[in-house]
């Protein structure tokens, strides 16, 4: 089927169909291109209580909040409050442990801090001081500045750093510095604050149910904004330009869009820049998901079209990639498959590879290959890539492999880590401090 053409009635079809489809209750989608907008609502607020989704409707963002967190920190920089290359706990003096003495901002930015993927404290509010004082415990996965890993953790404590340089709680330096200058209607995931979304749900067959979003305790500035579609193709705007003027730096929101050398997101993306992924194609932007909801954000600064979808379902990822494929942007690059000669896995063995909470275990399976398991009942079988030290990622529930994970090797040659969705795991035993990852 051919490009779907961009106007209102026919951008309202599409988000409707698609919503039949993958049973997605409510859903906002913008479309922006150098002749004007196209956007369309579809759905439900709230399967419960039937409110329809309006385009000011607020729908969680998840993790693309921490677009909204990277681009105030990149004002501070411009304002020359902070420096993205001096240490982060020059103001944080939380971060009192030795092996934070080398994170900066720029590595927190581009997830190459080696910070843990995810660090939870006990209840569900806690301030940003009291969680980076207990997470800067936590043992680093990796050297600063030489390794991707995902991490949500590194974005709780940006939005630590905010609050320790503007004296603002972090949404309220968000509402301030971004949202108000922008005209965004966001609301924050805080109760204290007046915390307002749509309703969440979990899609499992033909069966739909309402969920209340939650959030560990302090996880704000990583995935704790709720807005509509509209806003984030705003936020869009300001990156792929700079303007308004007064808002965001034009350099600095060019850095924001430039890749990190070296860096490997593996499937999450094509490279990574200081807050926003790179795709293939010269597209940029973010995903996020939450329980129960999603949101994407793509955007492409030389063709000057941005496109934002919202969902308020657990299917929405799905109506996101039929989505895109049915807009004629392309579809998204399948998992390499095929037959390859079996490398020695003797040197990928290990009782476990772990990242915080987080721990992977790899053994043998019952054909002399590798199986991946974690703690939450995680299983699957690894295939060899394509690429040396990469594998492809059979779960027994999924017919073909959606994903891939990495080995990661030292300068040495040894394996001492593993990278699947974006985290990275050190290996049993392998100190972060006395490895940086191989090229």
């Amino acid at each position: 089927m051919g490009a779907v053409d961009v106007r209102d009635s026919s951008i309202e079809v599409l988000l409707h169909e698609l919503s039949r489809t993958h049973r997605v209750t409510g859903a906002q989608l913008v479309v922006r291109r150098t002749g004007g907008t196209a956007s369309a609502v579809a759905g439900l607020e709230d399967l419960d209580s039937g409110g329809a989704v309006t385009a000011r409707s607020r729908f969680p963002f998840g993790s693309v909040t921490k677009v909204l967190t990277a681009t105030v920190v990149l004002q501070l920089a411009a304002d020359g409050d902070l420096d993205l290359d001096e240490p982060v706990r020059d103001h944080v003096p939380e971060l009192g442990m030795a092996s934070w003495r080398a994170v900066t901002a720029r590595q927190l930015l581009s997830h190459s801090a080696g910070v843990v993927a995810g660090h939870e404290v006990e209840g569900r509010v806690a301030s940003l001081r009291r969680y980076v004082r207990s997470c800067a415990r936590e043992p680093l996965v990796a050297r600063p500045g030489t390794v991707f890993s995902y991490s949500n953790t590194g974005y709780v404590v940006l939005g630590r750093l905010i609050e320790a340089i503007t004296g603002y709680r972090w949404y309220d330096a968000i509402d301030s510095f971004l949202a108000g200058p922008l005209g965004l209607g966001l609301s924050y995931l805080d109760r204290q604050f007046g915390w307002s979304s749509v309703r969440a749900h979990a899609v499992l067959g033909q069966t739909v149910t309402p969920l209340d979003v939650e959030l560990p305790g302090g996880w704000g500035p990583a995935g704790g904004v709720a807005g509509s579609a509209t806003d984030l193709a705003t936020l869009a705007h300001l990156l792929m330009t700079g303007e308004p003027d007064g808002v965001l730096d034009v350099d600095l929101a060019t850095d924001m869009r430039t890749g990190v050398p070296g860096l490997q997101p593996l499937d999450l993306a094509d490279g990574w820049g200081l807050g926003l992924a790179l795709y293939g194609g010269g597209w940029l932007g973010h995903d996020g998901t939450l329980d129960g909801a999603s949101a994407h954000l793509r955007f492409h600064p030389s063709r000057g079209t941005i496109v934002a979808l919202t969902t308020n379902a657990s299917s929405g990822t799905a109506l996101w990639e039929d989505l895109w494929s049915r807009l004629g942007f392309g579809t998204p690059a399948a998992v390499p498959s095929g037959p390859h000669s079996l490398p020695d896995l003797r040197g990928y063995l290990a009782d476990d590879y772990r990242n915080g909470d987080l721990r992977f275990e790899v053994t043998r399976n019952g054909t002399g290959g590798l199986r991946l398991r974690d703690d939450t009942g995680f299983a699957a079988a690894l295939h060899p890539g394509v690429e040396p030290d990469v594998f492809t990622v059979h779960r027994a529930d999924i017919r073909s492999p959606t994903q891939r994970c990495r080995f990661v090797r030292d300068d040495a040659g040894n394996v001492v880590a593993l990278q699947l969705s974006g985290r990275l795991a050190t290996r049993g035993g392998v100190e972060a401090a006395v490895w940086s990852a191989s090229s």
